[in-house]
């Protein structure tokens, strides 16, 4: 076989290889959404795609870890809301292509405790 007259075929077959070594990375969060009480924290998830590097940071409203004020977010994904009423953005990056993000949403509409599914339901019933 001479290689010389296949240069489509060897072409075909190296393009292939070069697209499928560079798919872009993907970030899922878990839940997507999460109403709870005030003091009763959330763990999140974040699963990793087309890479075999997993480790991702977390941010809650754009602060890497969270604070005080918007809550705060453990390496591993465990969130602890604020004290006050409040609807935050939890978002997960990943360490290999940090442009790569996946987010979820924490509220506490009401302000008050209240039960895993109630706050959003309280919510629709006062439009």
């Amino acid at each position: 076989m001479k290689l010389g007259r296949t240069p489509g075929f060897l072409v075909f077959i190296q393009l292939c290889l070069s697209m499928s070594a560079f798919a872009a990375v993907g970030v899922t969060v878990h839940p997507a959404k999460a109403s709870l009480t005030l003091s009763e924290p959330q763990q999140y998830t974040a699963t990793v795609i087309n890479t075999t590097n997993h480790s991702v940071l977390w941010f809650v409203d754009g602060i890497r870890g969270g604070n005080s004020t918007v809550g705060t977010i453990s390496t591993s994904g465990l969130y602890h809301p604020p004290a006050k009423r409040s609807v935050h953005t939890i978002k997960a990056s990943s360490v290999v292509q940090p442009s790569a993000t996946g987010s979820a949403q924490w509220e506490n509409l009401s302000g008050e405790p209240l039960q895993h599914g109630k706050i959003q339901l309280l919510y629709e019933q006062q439009r």
